[in-house]
């Protein structure tokens, strides 16, 4: 999970208002931040390295993921996570390189999203859900409705990015972008019901088995059997029609994922 909170550290924007990459970073770790990505659209110099890797040492400091935007080699050398473009590394290639570490995705409407369920990525990202005047090549934005579409698409962490004010947010959050926790709470509860039921069943085929084969286990105890060999009697016919049970299920189930799979990203 990520979270609700996705601060970027991005230089250029810094640079506008003549604020200091390493400080804006304390700041924003001091006020809870547990997640920043270091964005920097040009070439790294010594002291530009220097800032992420100062920045990484702040974000382990504070028990913070740190996320570099598109430089896979600079994230693998800092142990740090990965966020790519449209227009970067592949997923694909990018993870290569990075490892199992933290890896996003940006995409910019409907059919990019789509197309982000087959990728290697641990998140998803949209944008900009507004105008936004901090990034100079970004795209046209996307709306509130575009956000609904493509939260539906995916049950991967959803990141929405661009133009988000303190005004917009609570919008946002509505749309779509806080439903990965409320997905994950109403999946939590779905299983624990499925489990007591199963439960149930289980108990209910071995009790049913009992009662059909109670003349039967009578005949056994008189003819010498123990308890021992009753339990096993039980406990084997209830085992084998709960195991074929179980494999009818798991092929159902197999069956309606790749069935709902077809049906949401086709």
């Amino acid at each position: 999970m990520l979270p609700r909170v996705y601060p970027i550290v991005d230089t250029a924007t810094l640079a506008v208002y003549e604020l200091d990459a390493v400080e804006f970073a304390v700041a924003l770790l001091d006020g809870g931040a547990r997640l920043l990505q270091f964005r920097h659209k040009g070439a790294y110099s010594a002291e530009r390295f220097e800032e992420l890797h100062r920045v990484a040492a702040l974000c382990r400091d504070a028990g913070a993921q740190l996320i570099v935007n598109d430089r896979a080699d600079l994230a693998a050398i800092l142990d740090a996570g990965l966020h790519v473009g449209q227009g970067d590394l592949s997923p694909a290639q990018a993870r290569g390189v990075i490892g199992t570490a933290l890896l996003g995705l940006s995409t910019n409407g409907v059919e990019q999203m789509r197309a982000a369920a087959r990728e290697p990525v641990d998140y998803v990202a949209l944008g900009p859900i507004f105008a936004t005047s901090s990034k100079a090549d970004a795209d046209a934005a996307v709306g509130l409705e575009v956000l609904r579409a493509c939260r539906a698409l995916t049950a991967r962490p959803f990141v929405a990015i661009g133009g988000i004010t303190l005004e917009n947010a609570v919008q946002v959050l509505e749309a779509g972008a806080a439903q990965p926790r409320f997905t994950t709470w109403l999946l939590g509860g779905l299983a624990a019901t499925a489990l007591l039921l199963s439960m149930v069943g289980i108990y209910g085929v071995i009790a049913y088995s009992v009662a059909e084969r109670t003349q039967e286990m009578g005949i056994r105890i008189a003819l010498g059997a123990d308890g021992r060999d009753i339990l096993r009697l039980v406990l084997g016919h209830g085992l084998l029609l709960s195991g074929g049970g179980i494999a009818i299920g798991l092929g159902a189930a197999f069956a309606l994922t790749r069935l709902m799979s077809a049906l949401l990203y086709r």
